[in-house]
């Protein structure tokens, strides 16, 4: 009896350990959970929004980054479907990251999908939200 209650117990201890480190991973995840979602509606936005806007003018820091994002607007006036996906991000810090964003597309045969990868630049303000500070195109 005693041998049994003791390996229930063990049991219990291993299940609440495993139950901590997942909340501890998690919990030191959500700050780069927030960027990476701050950096593709900031990539969707200028993307998507009908006019120019002035930080998009500044996203066109150079030439690549310029025809990535007017070729993904026309894609997108002409009723194209596209996606966007984070695909790797890299710690700057404490209190900046930076992030790939993948804008693909559905193309024509024989080429099934294209995609355009956009390195985005964030860090976190005073209030603790995370803003875009650069955007640029990788090759």
């Amino acid at each position: 009896m005693f041998c049994t209650l003791s390996i229930v117990a063990d049991r219990s201890r291993y299940s609440l350990v495993l139950v901590a480190a997942m909340l501890l991973l998690s919990a030191c995840s959500i700050g780069l959970v927030g960027a990476r979602g701050t950096a593709v509606k900031q990539v969707r936005s200028f993307v998507e929004s009908p006019e120019v806007s002035p930080e998009l003018q500044r996203a066109y820091a150079d030439l690549p980054t310029r025809v990535v994002f007017e070729y993904a607007r026309a894609l997108h006036r002409q009723g194209v479907k596209l996606t966007y996906k984070t695909d790797s991000a890299e710690a700057v810090g404490s209190t900046a990251t930076r992030i790939i964003v993948d804008v693909g597309h559905k193309a024509e045969p024989p080429v099934t999908e294209r995609e355009y990868r956009l390195l985005v630049d964030l860090e976190k303000d005073v209030k603790g939200s995370w803003q875009v500070t650069a955007i640029r195109a990788l090759p």
